[in-house]
């Protein structure tokens, strides 16, 4: 008799730790992503990807804000220096002074 409560509560441990591994399976898969199309929830794959996405998104917004930065300084001295205001005519619109030769290669 003490056989068989022993192997029963030994069946009965067995069954517990198969719950539990199932469970910790279901929450790993879960935890995944692998499910999403279907549950909804997004996995860790889902979030490096996001979480990327804002590194890629923040470097990018830096370098907008530098170009930004030059250009106002452009703007400036275009508003305010003659010198800079007569290269950039004669880069743009390709002038001339007087008596001056062009060399084209």
């Amino acid at each position: 008799m003490r056989r068989q409560t022993s192997q029963a509560k030994k069946h009965s441990k067995n069954r517990i730790t198969h719950a539990w591994c199932g469970f910790f399976l279901l929450w790993l898969i879960l935890l995944s992503g692998m499910l999403e199309r279907w549950v909804g929830a997004p996995g860790l794959y889902q979030w490096l990807q996001v979480r990327s996405l804002v590194k890629e998104t923040r470097t990018k917004g830096e370098e907008i804000e530098f170009e930004l930065s030059r250009l106002d300084g452009l703007r400036k001295q275009l508003e305010t220096n003659p010198a800079v205001q007569e290269i950039e005519i004669r880069r743009v619109l390709g002038y001339l002074r007087p008596n001056e030769i062009v060399f084209e290669y």
